[in-house]
């Protein structure tokens, strides 16, 4: 891909119709990883209903098509229907003055985080509120570059300091695997990596070093799916947040919560992961209000997620 000339992936409406029946998302997540390494933007085609434009959205793919916004037209009916969206399009242009871009990182919450957006923006006609899911990385750099007013990211108290939040929210950290993967004290920890890095994996390596426990990976997974789909098959063990742990699995067994000392895992008691509303300055007026407003809806959000609230 990397030899090809063109400017853009399109995900295959085979793929979209199975999203709204929970199906597999690992393939779309996968087509947006290669598009953002590559720099290339991504349109999903078929789309046909309002939870699979919601789902899309939430997963960071910003552009659609299919018969939920159109059918295919004839010249004559075409140029008409263009003609209406351009009307249509100057008038919410005169109408709809504030703009403004919200990120957050790619975590279990992020649908609920995505549904409050948009009850925010249904209830606000006049106010354009631009929604992206990124991976956390990805959303940290969006947001020191000026390119969201307002952005979910998650950082590691006392370790990761370049980013202070208006509203922050602290969680316990926890080693999570299925029975089958939990090895002996004396064995390297066999560890589910993240192909992209991130947080609970920088902090599983400094807390083995630390502990001088081997550690080795079992693989490295690229998206939520392929995460999912290897901790429940006892590839590995990995360190996670409370929050983002899957009650399912958990209650079924599946799943186990691994007890530093019981378990014989380096001890991670001193790690917190910080979930943090971050606001870029805005001069007073619209924009600021929405922003202000949205902060507010979103700190309720989290407070529902039973974490602890720091600032």
């Amino acid at each position: 891909l990397s030899q090809l000339s063109f400017n853009r992936l399109k995900i295959d409406k085979s793929f979209v119709h199975d999203l709204a029946s929970g199906g597999d998302q690992s393939v779309i997540w996968g087509i947006l990883l290669i598009a953002e390494a590559l720099g290339k933007t991504v349109v999903a085609e078929g789309v046909e209903t309002d939870v699979e434009a919601q789902i899309l959205r939430a997963m960071g793919c910003n552009i659609v098509q299919g018969y939920l916004y159109a059918r295919p037209e004839s010249p004559d009916n075409f140029q008409a229907f263009v003609e209406t969206i351009d009307r249509a399009s100057s008038s919410e242009r005169r109408r709809s003055r504030v703009r403004v871009p919200v990120g957050t990182h790619a975590f279990d919450q992020a649908g609920t985080v995505s549904h409050a957006v948009s009850a925010y923006q249904a209830a606000h006609s006049d106010v354009g509120v631009v929604h992206q899911v990124h991976r956390n990385l990805k959303c940290r750099s969006l947001f020191k570059a000026g390119d969201l007013d307002l952005a979910v990211i998650s950082s590691v108290p006392g370790i990761d300091e370049d980013l202070v939040p208006v509203r922050a929210w602290e969680d316990q950290l926890i080693w999570v695997g299925a029975a089958t993967a939990i090895p002996t004290p004396d064995q390297p920890l066999p560890l589910i990596g993240d192909a992209g890095g991130s947080f609970y994996q920088f902090i599983a390596i400094n807390a083995c070093e630390r502990a001088g426990r081997k550690i080795k990976f079992a693989l490295f997974v690229d998206c939520f799916q392929a995460f999912y789909d290897a901790l429940l098959q006892g590839e590995g063990i990995v360190l996670m947040a409370r929050h983002s742990m899957m009650e399912k699995e958990f209650e079924e067994g599946k799943l186990l919560a691994l007890d530093s000392q019981q378990y014989g895992l380096p001890d991670i008691a001193d790690f917190r992961q910080q979930i943090g509303l971050c606001a870029l300055p805005l001069e007073a007026g619209p924009a600021h209000q929405v922003q202000q407003a949205l902060i507010e809806e979103l700190s309720r959000v989290f407070d529902g997620f039973g974490l602890q609230r720091t600032i």
